[in-house]
């Protein structure tokens, strides 16, 4: 299997944008509670579901919502990274992992589209 198939949803939410999460986190909530009531599915099970649901549609969105929080927290860390390099001294003092992040970061705000992979030699 490969690592890009073993990674979970949370990581997955976590690159996107924070306000992607807070986007999908309303259209959850909403779906959930006002969406999900109006389906008739013709069991008596799912239709049960389909009831009991929507008082708890704010589980989901809380969860994405916090989601957001770290996707903020990380595109913050990583401008904090760009901005404390003063020179190739700086540079060259960092692992690996965060020299990618730190080229990722620089590209980004260039207007390129990055898609990280995650993983030493696997780019």
């Amino acid at each position: 299997m490969s690592p890009r198939n073993s990674e979970s949803l949370v990581h997955d939410l976590l690159r996107l944008p924070w306000w992607g999460n807070l986007i999908l986190a309303a259209l959850v909530y909403v779906g959930l509670r006002y969406g999900l009531p109006l389906l008739t599915i013709g069991s008596v099970v799912l239709d049960g579901f389909a009831k009991a649901l929507p008082p708890l549609a704010w589980i989901p969105a809380s969860i994405l919502v916090m989601i957001a929080c770290g996707s903020s927290m990380r595109s913050w860390e990583r401008g904090e990274l760009l901005k404390s390099q003063r020179s190739l001294d700086d540079i060259k003092a960092l692992s690996w992992q965060d020299f990618e992040r730190l080229v990722g970061e620089f590209y980004r705000r260039q207007g390129y589209s990055i898609r990280e992979t995650g993983g030493g030699g696997s780019d």
